[in-house]
């Protein structure tokens, strides 16, 4: 266990907080303008960039399958269900055109 991976658990942790907490209120909050919402989408996506960028290292990845499955498994779903979401989108506007 390095300090750089312990530095890069607490920011996956934060930016996985953050994106539990912008997946609510894209779920179920009601927005005044779709400007708010797609700001929260943006937010949303910078922290999915972030996480991604932080999983990129296999040891890294490797140490926190190993340290933590809880936040590994929360962070590999809610890509899944992302990707699941955004898949549909595009087939939705290929079968549109």
């Amino acid at each position: 266990m390095t300090t750089e991976h312990l530095e890069k658990h607490k920011a996956l942790l934060e930016n996985f907080e953050q994106m539990v907490e912008l997946l609510n209120q894209l779920t179920v909050g009601k927005y005044s303008s779709l400007e708010l919402y797609i700001n929260n989408c943006h937010h949303f996506r910078v922290r999915i960039l972030e996480v991604q960028e932080l999983l990129a290292n296999e040891s890294f990845e490797q140490y926190l399958m190993k340290n933590d499955v809880a936040l590994y498994c929360g962070i590999y779903s809610m890509s899944m269900a992302i990707g699941m979401l955004a898949n549909m989108l595009e087939n939705l506007k290929n079968f549109a055109s």
